[in-house]
């Protein structure tokens, strides 16, 4: 008998010891959130399943900047509604992505470096076909703009790629994905327009203009803005199945904004500059 209780508390402790790792591994889980779905980069591949397509001679090159140079970015909007911030070009060559009509592999990795300098700027990727994934690693600092590639279903930035105001992602058919690490420093995202399949969007925290974003992605059905957003203008149009979209407190600009979206509900703070708009516009809200 003495046997069958020891035997009984061993197992129950087992179990409880157990339950506690399960809990912990879950907690880690849903403390890392959306890092989870970044893959790998890992040398030529990314996890064991997106093979590297992209290498020197993808490109041409254009010129190089021999220098760090600062630039500032004045945005106006409306009469009186500016927006002022710094932007660095940093030294390294400037490339030209060659067209691609065809490949047998499923990703297309931005290269940190070409014939041993660093890429600082890369011009538009477009028409690329075949072609699943745009990868941006880690120590690339190069965005190029994306447009008409036609079989294209994924785009993972990482931290160090520096979006500029005129960045942009248009007009991929299948694009279902776009992920920004959300480290990631630049203060825009890339202006998106006519990805007719995007349902799943990442900005990264540092994201305070949204200018001329979002329009005529009608499957993107949700979408979470980062809190120390500012200014929004011109941006979700024409977005047929969002249906909630929760407008942080800090934003104190928007304009010719949430037009077209039948099923659209902002989410406002209370007595908030977003309030006062979705009132003003009759637009429909609820607040929190």
């Amino acid at each position: 008998m003495k046997k069958k209780i020891i035997v009984f508390f061993v197992a129950c402790a087992v179990l409880s010891a157990i339950g506690v790792i399960f809990i912990t591994f879950s907690s880690s889980n849903k403390k890392r959130g959306r890092e989870d779905s970044l893959p790998l980069f890992e040398g030529e591949k990314i996890s064991s399943e997106y093979e590297l397509c992209s290498d020197e001679n993808d490109f041409e090159y254009v010129d190089k900047r021999e220098e760090d140079e600062e630039e500032t970015i004045e945005l106006s909007f409306g009469d009186d509604e500016k927006y002022s911030s710094k932007q660095v070009h940093y030294s390294g060559v400037h490339l030209k992505p060659r067209e691609i009509s065809s490949v047998k592999e499923t990703a297309y990795v931005i290269p940190v470096e070409y014939k041993g300098n660093k890429i600082s700027d890369i011009e538009c990727i477009q028409k690329v076909i075949g072609v699943k994934i745009i990868y941006y690693p880690d120590e690339c600092i190069a965005f190029a703009s994306v447009s008409l590639c036609s079989d294209l279903e994924e785009i993972y930035v990482s931290k160090d790629s520096d979006f500029s105001i005129t960045s942009f992602i248009t007009e991929c058919d299948k694009l279902k994905k776009i992920y920004v690490s959300k480290d990631n420093r630049s203060v825009c995202f890339p202006r998106v327009d006519q990805c007719l399949q995007l349902n799943e969007v990442y900005l990264q925290d540092s994201v305070k203009v949204l200018d001329r974003n979002f329009t005529s992605c009608i499957e993107l059905k949700t979408i979470s803005l980062p809190d120390g957003l500012e200014i929004i203008n011109n941006s979700f149009i024409s977005l047929w199945k969002l249906e909630k979209l929760v407008i942080p407190e800090s934003v104190r600009y928007i304009s010719g904004s949430f037009v077209d979206c039948p099923k659209l509900t902002l989410v406002v703070a209370k007595g908030s500059y977003a309030e006062k708009y979705a009132i003003e516009h009759n637009l429909k809200f609820e607040t929190r």
